[in-house]
């Protein structure tokens, strides 16, 4: 059996929807195995998200947040084009344009709502912006006063008429930006907050806090959850494939690679 591995969320709007299945055909048909993840969209968002949700006896809602400095990454089309940093607050960015959001981050929402059973009413997203009062110079480049520094956006699942299953992505360009938005002590934090019985806060943060660059210890995480994954993938069943169609992903020889063995 072949297999092929990706580290981006899949959509499941509509037109998304016909090309997974056209792939999950493709892949029975080929004997081929197809898994898409990565930190988030993926893990942070779908499977972390579900393995706390074993502790609970019912749940409100739930909530994954994304609170990075973005100071020191330096993709522009990224931080520029599609989230909106030094650009004017008339221009309108990638993630404002409607089903955007959808595009990339309703896959680990959806996903996690089958896994819990319920239905999800729609898929909404909000979007909000901040300007900067100061020249800041990062990595993407310089970012003039008077220009986007901080965004926040969510892409929410409705259950039943309420908010129930969020993505919020709370991200700065400068760690003094936007002080009413939730904030965290560590430049590369997850937060997942799921409120019902028990209440629940767990905290993933990536990478030492006065070192941490995105663009290093959140790419070797989200390139790791692709890797540790092949050979497990190579095991699945021909089709698309979730982490909760695997086994745990769990690095071989990791800890044999740090003490110099094999």
């Amino acid at each position: 059996m072949s297999s092929v591995l990706q580290s981006r969320a899949w959509s499941t709007t509509t037109g998304l929807i016909r090309k997974i299945q056209r792939l999950n055909r493709a892949g029975h048909d080929g004997g081929a195995s197809l898994y898409v993840s990565g930190m988030e969209p993926g893990f942070a968002a779908d499977q972390l998200v579900l393995v706390l949700t074993t502790l609970s006896r019912n749940i409100r809602s739930i909530r994954t947040q994304e609170i990075f400095l973005y100071d020191k990454y330096p993709v522009v089309e990224t931080m520029r084009d599609a989230f909106g940093f030094g650009l004017g607050p008339g221009h309108t960015a990638l993630v404002e344009l409607p089903g955007v959001q959808a595009h990339t981050w309703s896959a680990p929402v959806r996903m996690v709502a089958d896994a819990l059973g319920v239905e999800l009413d729609c898929i909404r997203e909000t979007y909000e912006k901040r300007t900067t009062d100061k020249q800041l110079n990062v990595a993407m480049g310089v970012i003039e006063p008077g220009t986007v520094g901080a965004v926040r956006f969510e892409t929410i699942g409705v259950v039943n008429g309420r908010d129930a299953i969020i993505i919020e992505h709370v991200n700065r360009m400068a760690a003094d930006m936007a002080p009413d938005w939730p904030t965290a002590d560590h430049p590369g934090t997850y937060r997942i907050i799921i409120e019902g019985d028990p209440d629940i806060t767990v905290e993933l943060k990536l990478g030492d806090a006065e070192t941490y660059s995105d663009s290093d210890s959140g790419m070797t995480g989200t390139a790791m959850r692709i890797v540790n994954a092949i050979h497990a993938v190579c095991d699945a069943r021909p089709g698309l494939v979730t982490s909760l169609d695997l086994p745990l992903t769990i690095p071989r020889h990791a800890m044999g690679f740090l003490f110099g063995s094999e």
